[in-house]
């Protein structure tokens, strides 16, 4: 109960600033409600997110003019979190001056504009509190122990190289699939896909037996970039802060150049080496890993169709891709090309060659299926497909609360999708495995008949062997925490990180090959 305190009449130079305070306490209200919804978006489909991770995030401004991106946040975070300040703001005006007292207390107070800005202004703060992870403290000690630098004495390749074709899959997981196969669904989203998984020749890694549970997730690989590099380079991916990061012209971010990943690997061991994606270069800095990373030719959507379009949709990417396949061969090396699907990403698209199917989610899926079976039933009829491996991989789970919920309520573990498709190695081994992308560097040269002096390369483990995984060695947690000192090492194996990119730049001391760094600019 409150004893009302009915305001006194003001003076007109009093009631100008009361004006101004009105004023700024509803257009604080408008922007806090934009801070707040982000933050919102941002902690449902992400979790807690660490500082360098949400600054990239702020960076990317061709969101923006994605209508149904804008469309989703206006109406699922924005709305929602515009409303209660609407409903403050209203009790303003219909109480403003107004006092209050607690009834049998000596606690006064009253509605003023300027209470409004300090309430946002805490919601901002507490809101910013539990989104950001703050950094852990982890020594180098895991990578000094658990690193193997991929360098070329460690790897044997054959006689006749094969062609890897790698098609990293947004948002692909194994709940898509159907209940009988280890899914979560009675119906397949993924009905062209499962079908090769009754094919004996088709090899996947999966934490259940029989099932085809595949890799878990890591925190430093839960964005695309993230997960591509670690895929690629077996190694979590941190963002370096402006202060310490390498600078050379237009690169305004560096992604470890020094690091040996596969695109590194394969273009010293005489692939072609490209990488093909549907938006644009600079989009999360995506294509610094592939650029700094031996990849030879990094084609986004300015080579594609329009150079307007944010994203390129699958159905023409892989358009794009066939015709590029047929140039690529034309230079009578092995190739390495990378692939990256976008039309999962959230919110999803669909274009009119999708199939209809009872929900959006549903055919979005199927229609990444469509695309993927298209273009391995068109390389089954190419010169160059006995030669060629296909890997399939996930690149994180998809950000989807209603599929979290659905996971939980069927006490279903959700993991990354992965398939091998023609390999030239056979599985040692036939018991579950647990995994990351850490794992996957080694085990795609293994697929196409690399041999792996002691099976581990980076972070990861050849998982065509017997040689335990990192994941199957330790705690996830302690895992997790130990990945927050890559860049620690990364600067503890490069001193001076100014150096001329074209000389070695290592510490006195380290066993490191020169033949591990690929120094030249590509």
């Amino acid at each position: 109960m409150f004893w009302i305190i009915k305001p006194k009449l003001q003076l007109k130079s009093n009631l100008m600033l009361q004006y101004l305070d009105e004023f700024e306490s509803v257009v604080f209200s408008f922007i806090s409600a934009l801070i707040i919804g982000f933050q919102k978006n941002v902690y449902q489909v992400s979790g807690t997110i660490h500082f360098d991770e949400l600054e990239t995030m702020l960076k990317q401004t061709d969101y923006a003019s994605k209508s149904e991106v804008v469309y989703s946040f206006l109406t699922s975070y924005y709305l929602p979190c515009f409303f209660p300040s609407l409903l403050l703001i209203l009790m303003y005006f219909k109480y403003r001056g107004t006092g209050f007292i607690i009834y049998k207390t000596k606690i006064y107070f009253r509605f003023s504009a300027k209470a409004i800005i300090f309430a946002h202004i805490f919601a901002i703060f507490f809101g910013f509190v539990k989104l950001i992870k703050p950094d852990e403290e982890s020594s180098i000690e895991f990578f000094d122990k658990f690193y193997v630098n991929p360098t070329d004495e460690l790897l044997t390749f054959p006689s006749k190289k094969k062609n890897i074709i790698f098609i990293s899959v947004e948002s692909l997981e194994t709940s898509f699939f159907s209940k009988s196969i280890g899914g979560l669904f009675n119906n397949s989203y993924e009905p062209n896909i499962e079908k090769l998984y009754s094919d004996p020749k088709t090899v996947y890694f999966s934490s259940e037996k029989g099932k085809i549970g595949g890799a878990e997730q890591l925190k430093r690989a839960r964005f695309t970039v993230s997960a591509n590099f670690a895929l690629t380079c077996s190694l979590p991916f941190k963002w370096m802060s402006k202060s310490s990061q390498i600078t050379v012209e237009n690169s305004p971010q560096y992604y470890y150049p020094k690091v040996s990943c596969i695109g590194d690997i394969l273009q010293r061991n005489g692939y072609s080496t490209n990488s093909i994606f549907g938006t644009h270069y600079n989009d999360w800095n995506f294509g610094s890993i592939f650029d700094y990373h031996g990849i030879e030719r990094v084609i986004t959507n300015q080579h594609i169709i329009n150079k307007t379009l944010v994203f390129i949709p699958d159905f023409y990417l892989f358009e794009y891709i066939r015709n590029r396949v047929m140039d690529i061969i034309k230079q009578e090396e092995p190739f390495y090309l990378h692939i990256v699907t976008r039309d999962t990403h959230e919110p999803g698209y669909i274009c009119n060659a999708c199939p209809e199917a009872p929900t959006k989610l549903e055919r979005i899926y199927r229609c990444l299926d469509s695309n993927i079976e298209d273009f391995l039933r068109w390389s089954k009829k190419q010169s160059w497909y006995p030669n060629t491996v296909f890997v399939l991989h996930g690149d994180h789970l998809l950000r989807n609360n209603d599929l979290s919920a659905l996971a939980i309520q069927n006490n279903y573990t959700r993991t990354i999708f992965n398939m091998f498709l023609h390999t030239s190695t056979k599985v040692q081994h036939k018991k579950p495995r647990k995994f990351t992308h850490l794992d996957i560097l080694p085990t795609v040269l293994a697929a196409a008949g690399v041999e792996i002096k002691g099976n581990r390369l980076g972070l990861g483990s050849n998982l065509f062997s017997d040689t335990k995984t990192i994941l199957e060695q330790r705690n996830k947690e302690e895992i997790e925490k130990d990945l927050e000192g890559v860049y620690a090492w990364y600067k503890n194996k490069f001193e001076d990180m100014n150096c001329n990119l074209n000389e070695p730049c290592l510490k006195i001391g380290l066993n490191f090959s020169e033949n591990a760094f690929p120094f030249e600019n590509n």
